[in-house]
């Protein structure tokens, strides 16, 4: 039981940071995680505060579902793999 929990609250968030990086490719965004936790409204702590759309972009990264990008303020970002157009309307 708590294993179909974890994996069912993995898909909720994967599908959460996801739907940032797709609205966020309308613009051409790169994002770091403490954008994607502002805009996907995770829980941020005061210890490792953007650790869970850390370890989320991670496992994307991971899947290929998402790719490393350089932000406008030089640091590492992130951006979705592949957008098809069609996605983004």
């Amino acid at each position: 039981m708590r294993a179909e929990k974890v994996e069912l609250g993995m898909q909720y968030l994967e599908e959460a940071v996801m739907e940032v990086l797709l609205e966020a490719a309308q613009g051409d965004e790169c994002l770091g995680p403490a954008e994607v936790t502002l805009r996907a409204g995770l829980y941020r702590g005061t210890f490792l505060k953007n650790a869970i759309a850390a370890g989320t972009l991670n496992k994307l990264l991971e899947e290929g579902r998402v790719v490393r990008c350089l932000q406008a303020n030089g640091r590492g970002g992130w951006k979705a793999a592949a957008v098809d157009p069609d996605s983004l309307s």
